[in-house]
């Protein structure tokens, strides 16, 4: 059987994710508002997600990814490793 992999609890990857994604946002100096228009979210719906408050969906996630230009699997490893508490200041883009 192979070695369980230790994964992050629910609410530190929200968290971590949405760092990661604002992290993102600031370096590339893309504001809510613009991805909002973008895919028609109001600002309550973005900004909750992009504090950690309530965890991004899956099509959501690709979405701003895609807008973003980077690759979510990588912005997903980021978060994983933050909410474990292993972050090597890696960034996904």
């Amino acid at each position: 059987m192979p070695e369980r992999v230790q994964q992050p609890e629910g609410p530190a990857f929200d968290a971590a994710l949405a760092e990661e994604l604002r992290s993102i946002m600031a370096r590339k100096q893309i504001s809510q508002a613009e991805v909002g228009r973008e895919y028609g979210w109001k600002q309550p719906f973005l900004s909750k997600r992009l504090a950690g408050r309530i965890p991004w969906d899956t099509l959501d996630l690709v979405k701003i990814c895609d807008y973003l230009d980077v690759d979510m699997g990588a912005v997903v490893a980021v978060a994983k490793r933050r909410a474990l508490g292993s972050d090597d200041d890696k960034r996904a883009s």
